[in-house]
């Protein structure tokens, strides 16, 4: 996510939208133009640099479409902080499984345990290492969770 508008109008908006298979195969990754001129590209934290952004044409009313064609209402959905990928695609989907409630923070709500913490911690590798990376993101999710499934607490 980047961030559009300015001072109090400041927000964040989608950028880049990926999703991985049960296999942690990619199956979409697309980048995604604001409606808005991006203000911050918040390379930091989203990976998505200027450069990347020119020719982009992809809107999120794209994407939304796109997922909604891709993704059936069974489907279970995995993700870390999964609401907020949800607001920003400004999609509801019932059947969510997000990390964040699976391993959650020593000190309780409001407090999460960032993923790339998880990820060092439990499958013993490092990511976001200088900046993140959807896809990458997405599959540590996704093993994250099975982990969870497979041996339980």
């Amino acid at each position: 996510m980047c961030y559009v508008g300015v001072g109090a109008n400041e927000r964040l908006e989608l950028t880049r939208c990926s999703v991985v298979g049960p296999d942690g195969s990619v199956i979409y990754d697309k980048l995604v133009k604001p409606a808005e001129p991006i203000t911050n590209y918040n390379t930091a934290h989203s990976g998505i640099t200027e450069e990347q952004m020119r020719g982009v044409t992809t809107t999120l009313e794209d994407v939304q479409r796109e997922l909604l064609e891709l993704i059936a209402c069974e489907t279970i959905v995995v993700g870390h902080s999964l609401e907020n990928d949800l607001k920003r695609l400004r999609l509801i989907h019932a059947r969510c499984v997000d990390t964040v409630a699976l391993y959650p923070h020593q000190r309780g709500p409001p407090y999460r345990t960032k993923l790339a913490h998880l990820t060092e911690r439990y499958l013993a590798r490092k990511i976001q290492e200088g900046s993140h990376d959807s896809v990458a993101d997405a599959r540590a999710t996704l093993e994250l969770a099975m982990l969870k499934f497979v041996f339980g607490p």
